[in-house]
């Protein structure tokens, strides 16, 4: 099959090359006259330099022709990125352009930037289509897995007395662990669709980081770290199911960093408004992030140096935040002082 598609294209170019001759064919023939004239007034002059002269006059059309070929195949890729940027412009039809006004080289070159031009769209319409598909497959699955993890999260509850604690934990911690990674899925799924079904809405922010805290209370009651919540009446116009999502991933961030050792464990929601924007920003008073790492805490995978955490996370949580952030036209950065935090700001336009 390669070798069938490489001969294809050698007589392509066998093609364009005779075709060029053959439309220049009186200009090579002059040419050829005139230095056949030369040679043979010079032969007939002086024959004993005619052998010389021959040589000379070789090389002279051998450099002509170079020169020729050099200026036709300029012209022609001229008239090829013309027809490709004609034919890619929206609205424009193969079927509208009149081929008795193109030349020979215009008509092959319309045909096939035309065929790779169907073959692309024919392509992009595939990918569509199997991304639609796929992203309506994570969507059902999604919700599908939904409800035996919620069941089993009653269950776990009704049957927490049937249990030692430790046991009751470790299941605990599973099955939101579980509910966590499927909503990264989710979210995950929808960076690169078109079509967002996000509701935009007036929300009260302390509405929103209470039921992203609701999952996570017993970890925090476990753990021992003190919830901080100072947002006032802070309203932001913003997609609410998409912000407890992210604040969701930042209350869980800073859960896994925050040292189990250390004594007061703290992690804070505080509002700002300013002149055009009002500011949520997400701290703990953890280890923090090395100045080094600070770049690179929102790329996918990041986990940072810490091998005994890196071992309970995938380094997505972050990414995603920055991601859906990005997509629901909100400011994010992220802060911190080695040895003393981390933090997360968000930045929400006033509308």
């Amino acid at each position: 099959m390669v070798t069938a598609w490489k001969g294809k294209k050698m007589k392509k170019k066998t093609r364009i090359i005779i075709e060029t001759f053959r439309e220049n064919k009186w200009f090579l023939l002059i040419l050829i006259c005139l230095e056949l004239f030369c040679f043979l007034s010079i032969w007939l002059i002086d024959n004993r330099k005619a052998e010389a002269i021959a040589g000379m006059l070789f090389m002279l059309t051998a450099v002509l022709l170079m020169v020729f070929g050099y200026a036709a195949g300029r012209k022609f890729l001229k008239k090829q990125t013309y027809l490709e940027h004609l034919l890619e412009q929206e609205g424009w039809q193969q079927e509208a352009i009149d081929t008795n006004l193109l030349s020979w080289q215009e008509q092959y070159l319309l045909e096939e930037l035309g065929q790779q031009l169907n073959e692309k769209e024919k392509r992009q319409k595939q990918l569509e289509t199997e991304k639609k598909e796929q992203e309506e497959y994570v969507e059902t699955w999604v919700h599908e897995i939904k409800t035996p993890i919620a069941l089993a999260a009653l269950l776990l509850d009704n049957r927490k007395e049937e249990m030692s604690q430790e046991v009751y934990q470790r299941m605990r911690y599973v099955n939101v662990k579980l509910q966590e990674y499927v909503e990264q899925i989710f979210y995950y799924s929808k960076l690169n669709c078109e079509h967002k079904d996000y509701i935009f809405r007036r929300v009260f922010l302390q509405e929103c980081v209470e039921h992203a805290i609701e999952d996570y209370r017993y970890f925090l009651e476990e753990k021992q770290i003190r919830i901080t919540i100072d947002l006032g009446n802070a309203q932001v116009l913003t997609d609410q199911r998409s912000l407890e999502f992210i604040l969701a991933q930042l209350l869980a961030n800073a859960i896994t960093y925050l040292p189990a050792m250390q004594e007061e464990k703290e992690i804070s929601f505080m509002a700002q408004h300013r002149e055009k924007e009002v500011i949520l920003l997400v701290k703990d008073n953890g280890i923090g992030v090395k100045p080094s790492d600070l770049p690179f805490v929102f790329e996918k995978g990041f986990s940072g140096d810490n091998q005994e955490v890196n071992k309970k996370t995938t380094g997505m949580g972050l990414y995603l935040v920055r991601e859906l952030a990005k997509s629901l036209n909100l400011g994010c950065q992220a802060q911190s002082e080695h040895g003393k935090g981390f933090g997360v700001e968000l930045r929400f336009p006033v509308v």
